[in-house]
């Protein structure tokens, strides 16, 4: 399915840092393809973590940014996409996050974020402050 069909449909791509198995390079590159088009997708790599592992640090990121999802899906009153995402972003780079209105996203660098607890989440399993 080509990827813009796909771009109001939150995805989670998550990989570890020190993956020698799937490495994090396919994954980054999807997100990175998606975000070009305003894709409402959330990226990270955990540093120091091999395939399969480091879910346990990641869990609760996870499961706040599923409940997040559906708590924005299903605002409308139906489930559906996300086509107004002004939310968190955080940036790749510095693993910083802001409200999404707070500054314009530099789609590059900048990852989907939905909602200010997950945000938070993210930066912790990124590795930010």
């Amino acid at each position: 399915m080509a990827v813009e069909v796909l771009r109001h449909t939150p995805a989670l791509l998550l990989a570890g840092g020190t993956d020698a198995v799937a490495g994090s390079e396919d994954a980054e590159k999807l997100w990175t393809q998606g975000r070009a088009l305003g894709a409402v997708w959330t990226f990270g790599i955990q540093p120091g973590q091999g395939h399969g592992a480091g879910l346990e640090a990641a869990t609760a990121f996870m499961l706040s940014w599923m409940e997040a999802v559906i708590r924005l899906r299903v605002s409308r009153g139906e489930v559906g996409g996300i086509t107004q995402p002004s939310t968190w972003r955080g940036d790749r780079r510095s693993s910083q996050i802001h409200p999404g209105e707070a500054s314009p996203p530099d789609l590059a660098h900048t990852v989907w974020l939905p909602d200010e607890k997950t945000a938070k989440l993210w930066q912790e399993v990124v590795g930010g402050k």
